[in-house]
């Protein structure tokens, strides 16, 4: 899934920095940012991170959710780029192992016996491309 949508903004990156541009402008004029973005990270996460839910618990399913949503996407790449002065490769590289290190940590959670609910390796399929 942050495959697919970080390759998504690399193939199109001129038109969505043009958009994100002018959502940036709206909010600043006073307008609700949000009014202006579709937000298909959120919902398509949502869909694919559904089965797990129970299996993650409420809290981290929700902050799980929320964390991927900003690991995809044109947000991390222009900070990976004009911020860090990574390439696309190192970009990708860099938010898969992010995300990589929570899913670990919510797995190190569990089975240091912390009772928190933990993340099954297929919900790590989906999220990252191996």
């Amino acid at each position: 899934m942050q495959d697919y949508f970080n390759n998504l903004i690399q193939k199109h990156e001129t038109p969505f920095r043009k958009y994100l541009s002018l959502v940036l402008d709206k909010s600043v004029k006073g307008e609700k940012a949000s009014a202006h973005r579709g937000g298909r990270r959120p919902k398509t996460l949502e869909v694919v991170m559904r089965p797990f839910r129970d299996e993650v618990g409420d809290k981290n399913y929700e902050n799980l959710k929320n964390i991927v949503t900003v690991l995809c996407g044109v947000e991390p790449l222009i900070v990976n780029k004009d911020v860090n002065r990574l390439n696309n490769r190192q970009s990708n590289e860099l938010l898969k192992w992010a995300l990589e290190m929570i899913l670990k940590g919510i797995a190190a959670d569990k089975k240091a016996g912390n009772n928190k609910p933990y993340l099954f390796f297929p919900l790590q399929q989906y999220c990252c491309i191996r």
